[in-house]
C-alpha cells in the first residue's frame, strides 16, 4: 500500500469532543423569533438563531451581521463563533474565516474548539506547523481528550510524519471506547503502519476492521495494498476479487488483471484484461496486454493484441512500435534465410510502422528502429541484385 492509497480528511470538526473536558459548545433553539432583547442570553441566541435563518436563505451579508451581533452580545457563544467561521470558510472568504478563529481564541482562550476549529483550518490552508501548534495547545488544555490529537495526528499524516503521528493515534486509541471511532483510529494507524514501513501491522489492523464491517470494500482495497507491499499475492489477490466482484467497474477490472500479472497468473490476467477491454477499456487494457504478453515470452499473442489495437488506434506511437518490431524480426528472419524478397517487404511494413510512432512519445526508439530497418532493406535490396 502505498502512503497516497489512504485519504485521511481532517475530522476535528467532526469528531464529538466525547471524553475528558466537557465541550463548551451549546444546544440552542433554532427557530426564527424577531424579537430580539439585547444583552440577554435569550437575546443572544436569538441574534444567532437569525444568523442562521439568513445563511440558509444565501444572505451571506445579513448572516455576517447577526453572527457578529450574536458574538459581541456573548463573547464566550462558541457555536456563534463556529458557524460563522464555517460560513466564511465555505465561502472561501479565508481572511474573514481566520478572524473569527482568531477572535474565538482571544475571547476564549481555555476552549479547546478554539484551537481545534483554527488547527483544521490552517490545515488546509496547507501551514501545517501552525496547525500543528494549535492542536499541541488544545491538548494541553485537554490532555485526555482525543479529539485534539486526532487532529495533531492527521496534520502530521499528511506531511507523511508517519513515525510522529503514531504515538498520538495510539494515545487517542487508549482514550476512546466507541466503536466506530475505534475503527476510525485504526484506519488512520494503518496508514503510518504502511508509510513506515510495516505493513504486517497494516493488515492486523484492518483485517480487524473488517470483522465488524465485512462489507466495506475500501478496507479490502488497503489490504490488497499490504499484502502486495508483503508479497502475499494469494491474500491480495482474494481481497482483490472481493472488490472486483462487489464492485465491477472498469478501474476494478483493470487493477484485477494487472494485480493477477504481478502474481505470475498471467493466462487470468489476459482474460480479465480482455474483459476490461469489452467493458471499453480502450487503449490502457490493450497496452496492460501487451505489456504482459511481452514480458512473459507471448510475443506472437502480444502482436495479435497490437494489430488489433491498431484497428481503432491507428496513430498510437506505442502500438505503432510494437508492431513494428514485429515484421522487423520477420524482416531479419527472411535476411537470414536468403529470403531477399521476403526482407524486403518485412522492411516496408517495419519503416511504414516505425514513421508512424516517430511523431509520438516513443521517438527516439522509433527513429533507432526506422534506421535500422531502412539499412536492413538496403541490404537486401543489394544481395538480390548481386
Amino acid at each position: 500500500m502505498n502512503t497516497k492509497i489512504i485519504t485521511i480528511t481532517l475530522v476535528i470538526v467532526a469528531i464529538a469532543l466525547f471524553i475528558g473536558c466537557e465541550s463548551t459548545e451549546q444546544v440552542v433553539d433554532h427557530s426564527t423569533d424577531n424579537q430580539v432583547v439585547n444583552g440577554s442570553e435569550d437575546g443572544c441566541k436569538k441574534f444567532y438563531n437569525l444568523a442562521m435563518n439568513y445563511q440558509r436563505s444565501r444572505l451571506w451579508a445579513e448572516a455576517a451581521e447577526f453572527y457578529q451581533k450574536a458574538i459581541s452580545c456573548s463573547t464566550d457563544y462558541i457555536d456563534a463563533y463556529i458557524a460563522f467561521g464555517k460560513m466564511y470558510e465555505e465561502l472561501d472568504s479565508t481572511s474573514a474565516a481566520e478572524q473569527v478563529w482568531i477572535d474565538m481564541q482571544t475571547n476564549n482562550p481555555e476552549a479547546i474548539e478554539s484551537y481545534t476549529h483554527y488547527g483544521a483550518f490552517l490545515a488546509e490552508q496547507g501551514r501545517y506547523d501552525e496547525s500543528e501548534q494549535a492542536f499541541l495547545k488544545a491538548h494541553e488544555i485537554c490532555p485526555d481528550n482525543p479529539t485534539p490529537i486526532l487532529g495533531l495526528a492527521d496534520v502530521l499524516t499528511q506531511q507523511e510524519k508517519f513515525d510522529q503521528a503514531r504515538p498520538y493515534l495510539e494515545q487517542a486509541l487508549a482514550f476512546t471506547e466507541d466503536e466506530d471511532k475505534i475503527i476510525a483510529i485504526k484506519q488512520r494507524l494503518a496508514k503510518c503502519a504502511v508509510g513506515m514501513g510495516d505493513p504486517s501491522y497494516a493488515a492486523t489492523l484492518l483485517e480487524d476492521i473488517l470483522i465488524r464491517y465485512p462489507d466495506r470494500l475500501e478496507i479490502h482495497e488497503w489490504l490488497v495494498e499490504a499484502y502486495k507491499s508483503m508479497n502475499d499475492w494469494t491474500k491480495a489477490l482474494e481481497h482483490m476479487d472481493i472488490v472486483a466482484t462487489e464492485d465491477p467497474t472498469l478501474e476494478n477490472t483493470m487493477k484485477y488483471g494487472a494485480l493477477l500479472a504481478q502474481a505470475g497468473r498471467s493466462s487470468e490476467a489476459i482474460s480479465t484484461f480482455r474483459k476490461a477491454i469489452s467493458m471499453g477499456g480502450g487503449l490502457s487494457a490493450y497496452k496492460q496486454v501487451i505489456g504482459l504478453l511481452q514480458r512473459s515470452g507471448q510475443t506472437s499473442l502480444a502482436m495479435q493484441f497490437a494489430e488489433e489495437a491498431l484497428a481503432s488506434y491507428s496513430s498510437d506511437s506505442y502500438l505503432n512500435l510494437v508492431v513494428g518490431n514485429k515484421y522487423y524480426a520477420m524482416a531479419v528472419d527472411a535476411y537470414n534465410n536468403s529470403d531477399w524478397d521476403g526482407a524486403i517487404n518485412y522492411c516496408d511494413m517495419a519503416i511504414g510502422y516505425y514513421s508512424n510512432a516517430s511523431s509520438g512519445s516513443y521517438v527516439g526508439q522509433a527513429q533507432e528502429k526506422l534506421n535500422s530497418a531502412q539499412q536492413l532493406r538496403e541490404a537486401a535490396r543489394l544481395k538480390k541484385i548481386y
